[in-house]
């Protein structure tokens, strides 16, 4: 049987899968953008609204509270910025060099994490310290970036545990 070639000279179907697969990039990296977007965006409202003022929103369960962290996850390695940017940076590029081997099932909690390390990177670059708000009292204070982080290693986890089943 001959295979069909096409007017450019590539085999019939070819272009649809490639166009299928970026569709797929493209969808990964409005995932991410998206996520940068919100997570700047609440940081911004919250900075010019409750920067001097705590407002509790259910009692003293949640409460928006305005906090400068110059460490990473609660608050460890304080004023290591340097650190945490090249760190940021070599996740980020881990993620994007080697997007095409993450399974099909965890590109979306990948395109999570990947878009919280950029949003908290924004902050440590642009003000040498993450905007963190989000405070549950029972918990040290954070953003949205850094809860899509935590989803995003969520479902890995649960995806590999169930795999392992």
């Amino acid at each position: 049987m001959k295979e069909k070639i096409g007017v450019v000279g590539r085999r019939v179907g070819e272009h649809s899968k490639r166009f299928v697969r970026n569709k797929k990039v493209q969808a990964f990296f409005m995932i991410s953008f998206a996520v940068v977007i919100f997570d700047q965006m609440s940081k911004w409202i919250i900075e010019k609204k409750y920067e001097f003022m705590p407002k509790e929103i259910i009692g003293d369960l949640l409460s928006f509270s305005f906090t400068k962290n110059t460490g990473g996850g609660f608050g460890i390695m304080k004023d290591q910025i340097e650190f945490f940017i090249a760190f940021s940076l070599f996740v980020i590029l881990f993620i994007i060099l080697y997007r095409d081997k993450i399974d099909k099932k965890m590109q979306i909690p990948v395109a999570f994490i990947l878009g919280g390390i950029f949003g908290n990177l924004i902050d440590r670059w642009a003000f040498g310290y993450v905007r963190d708000f989000i405070d549950i009292s029972v918990w040290p204070v954070f953003n949205i970036a850094d809860m899509f982080i935590f989803a995003g290693v969520v479902c890995i986890i649960y995806y590999v545990w169930k795999e392992g089943k």
